[in-house]
């Protein structure tokens, strides 16, 4: 117990008790909406820590933090420490999925889409098509759905139309392995590996949790896509040459060493990517969803947009592009809708001082606060009202197509160098999807008038996951 908070505090105030055994005590009551306690903090401090179940957490308030952390050097400030800490994944998936060990594939794929986004929008189109068809029945009459679910399905198969490509990102068994995925492994990591001393972390999460088999079967998926790769390869004097497939997994095959190229490395590695993006995005999603269905007078002005871009540019991308509106309404979900409460994690490589003296001793876990910028009336005027077109040109902070671009006043996708690197393509594939179902259906809530109320999970926020809508044919 007592090693769990023996990290130096320095002159760091808490909330809650100090004593390891009542500050582990405190920290399990909170578990389940860590952000009470992060409230309580904002109250009195600018700087603060509280008590987690593993690790005393310092929270920073206020913008200036967040621009003064957002390029301190990674030897110093650790993203990526950070990140390995919070999910295990070099213990839960394999070292290949580690984010200390995959970071410069990350930093690959990034510079790596977004030249190729453009080309990647027919078939993305064609999933949003598929997809809505399959799962949103198009009828005359109205027909309940469970929200949350069904977009999580949808998103899946979007998300993975990048990540692996048709057929496969339709195949029924795929989708409910890596759709499944993200929850066992949070279940895994919380109940078996999390508390377990790092040298049997990777014993446990090996013998007694379901996580190894779920890579298996995901290798065995990606078998073919390999083979394709190997054939490929053997037919060119130059590796795999200037054959270039739009996915995430034919660009890390053409960018890893031999021994990085099997089914079982890659699959780590796509099981990481799936985890990172399928049920974010699906939450953004979902809250844009409620908040539309609980307004929807506003559809009105958001189909006049999107016929007129769409008849402008066609369905491509520079239509999706040029939405403000949409996008505004994205953006101006996630200002209300922040999927935690906190950003911008970071492991202290070493002691260090911020601006105003206090000091961050080596070994402690940071993070910058996410709420009280996004409910600043100073800078969002009325910031309690959903308001979609806020971010709209000539609006009152308007600057358009700024979902996908974060700034001091907008962190949800954190911001400087460690900004997530597939915010463009979620963006695109968010507003593609959101533009075809505005078109082609009409949306209410079952119990018209009634919006959903969120689950806050520790310092997560979920969208209800019970709530159900309905969709028609659009009239």
């Amino acid at each position: 117990m007592e090693s769990i908070y023996s990290v130096p505090k320095a002159a760091i105030p808490a909330v809650g008790p100090t004593n390891p055994i009542a500050a582990y005590i405190a920290a399990f009551k909170a578990s389940s909406n860590t952000q009470k306690m992060i409230e309580a903090g904002l109250q009195k401090y600018d700087v603060f820590r509280i008590p987690l179940l593993t690790r005393w957490h310092i929270v920073l308030s206020g913008k200036r933090y967040a621009e003064e952390i957002k390029n301190v050097q990674e030897e110093v400030l650790s993203f990526k420490e950070a990140m390995e800490e919070i999910i295990d994944t070099q213990y839960l998936i394999g070292s290949a999925a580690a984010v200390t060990r995959n970071a410069s594939q990350i930093d690959f794929l990034a510079r790596q889409l977004g030249p190729n986004l453009s080309e990647m929008f027919e078939a993305l189109k064609e999933e949003v098509t598929l997809s809505s068809a399959k799962y949103i029945p198009l009828s005359e009459d109205w027909t309940s759905i469970p929200a949350y679910s069904t977009i999580v399905r949808m998103v899946s198969q979007l998300a993975n139309c990048m990540i692996v490509g048709s057929p496969l990102c339709r195949d029924e068994g795929y989708l409910d392995l890596v759709t499944l995925f993200l929850s066992k492994y949070i279940e895994a990591r919380r109940r078996k590996v999390a508390y377990t001393p790092a040298i049997l972390k990777g014993f446990v999460a090996r013998n007694f949790t379901p996580i190894p088999n779920m890579v298996n079967k995901t290798a065995e998926y990606l078998r073919p896509i390999v083979e394709g790769q190997q054939k490929k390869s053997a037919h060119s004097s130059n590796d795999i040459g200037d054959d270039r497939s739009q996915t995430f997994v034919t660009w890390l095959y053409q960018e890893l060493d031999a021994p990085e190229r099997t089914p079982l490395r890659l699959a780590q590695r796509v099981l990481s990517m799936n985890f990172a993006s399928i049920h974010n995005s699906a939450a953004v999603f979902t809250n844009v969803l409620y908040e539309l269905a609980h307004e929807p007078h506003y559809f009105l002005a958001l189909r006049e947009e999107i016929e007129t871009m769409v008849e402008y540019h066609g369905w491509t991308r520079d239509a999706i592009l040029h939405m403000e509106k949409l996008d505004s309404c994205f953006k101006e979900s996630q200002r209300m809708n922040v999927l935690g409460s906190i950003s911008m994690n970071r492991l202290a490589m070493e002691d260090y001082s911020l601006s105003d003296g206090t000091r961050i001793p080596k070994g402690a876990f940071i993070s910058v606060e996410l709420l009280a910028p996004h409910q600043n009336a100073a800078i969002y005027p009325n910031p309690g009202e959903f308001r979609p077109f806020r971010f709209v040109k000539g609006a009152e902070n308007g600057n358009a197509n700024q979902f996908a671009f974060p700034n001091k006043d907008y962190l949800p996708f954190g911001i400087g160098k460690h900004a997530c690197p597939g915010r463009f393509f979620a963006s695109l594939m968010l507003k593609t999807l959101m533009a075809h179902i505005i078109l082609t259906y009409d949306i209410k809530f079952e119990d018209d008038g009634v919006k959903s109320s969120p689950h806050w999970y520790g310092t997560f926020r979920l969208p209800n996951t019970k709530a159900v809508l309905q969709f028609r044919r659009r009239k």
